[in-house]
């Protein structure tokens, strides 16, 4: 996770689509009244805005803010026809967030899957950690393992409360789950350079690079 800065929430959000009401607040009552339906309507879709779907709208400026990685596993670029919006609070839990902007995040699939056993968790959901809150770094909360290619939480100087925030966001994102961890360190031993500032080999941008925290 890059930290980066959110921004003001784009037009298709805060428009007054009906004159009065603006358009995250509206759609989200309407996300909530179909829940509240028996049985509850879960049928999600995006609205349209002047002609074009608010998904695709978000996708793109969010791609802009996190340089086109995942917002969470820092992937580099995901697939056009994978990448999705993540609910932070998830939309059937907390349904009158659902189009909130401080909610939505670029993620791949691969941070979309909720792991085994995630219920037991969700009365915490509110502490897994967001990459566009100003206090957060990747290196206050977590450390690169060389070794093994895992994210492991940093113990080092932070409280009890922030190591269990780390743990719950590595939890939440199976961020040591998968293929992950060799894919880390198979890309770490590519592109790193212990002898340039910048941590990288010459030649390379480091945001056309997955797993940006690995080089700082």
């Amino acid at each position: 996770m890059i930290n980066f800065k959110k921004g003001s929430a784009p037009r298709c959000l805060i428009q007054k689509g009906n004159g009065t009401t603006q358009n995250y607040i509206v759609w989200a009552n309407k996300w909530n009244a179909k829940l509240m339906l028996t049985p509850p309507n879960k049928s999600w879709n995006w609205y349209i805005y002047k002609g074009t779907s608010v998904n695709s709208i978000l996708i793109e400026k969010l791609r802009k803010l996190t340089d086109s990685h995942c917002s969470f596993c820092d992937n580099y670029a995901p697939e056009a026809d994978s990448d999705s919006i993540e609910h932070l609070l998830p939309k059937m839990i907390f349904p009158l967030k659902s189009f909130t902007w401080t909610n939505l995040f670029l993620s791949c699939t691969g941070c979309q899957k909720r792991a085994k056993g995630w219920k037991k968790y969700e009365s915490k959901i509110r502490s897994v950690l967001k990459p566009d809150i100003k206090s957060y770094s990747f290196e206050k909360y977590f450390y690169y393992d060389t070794r093994n290619g895992e994210i492991i939480v940093n113990k080092i100087g932070t409280s009890k409360r922030d190591q269990e925030r780390a743990d719950l966001t590595i939890k939440h994102f199976q961020l040591n789950e998968f293929s992950r961890p060799a894919s880390r360190k198979g890309f770490h031993k590519r592109f790193y350079s212990s002898g340039s500032v910048t941590k990288i080999k010459t030649g390379f941008n480091i945001n056309e690079l997955p797993y940006r925290s690995m080089y700082q």
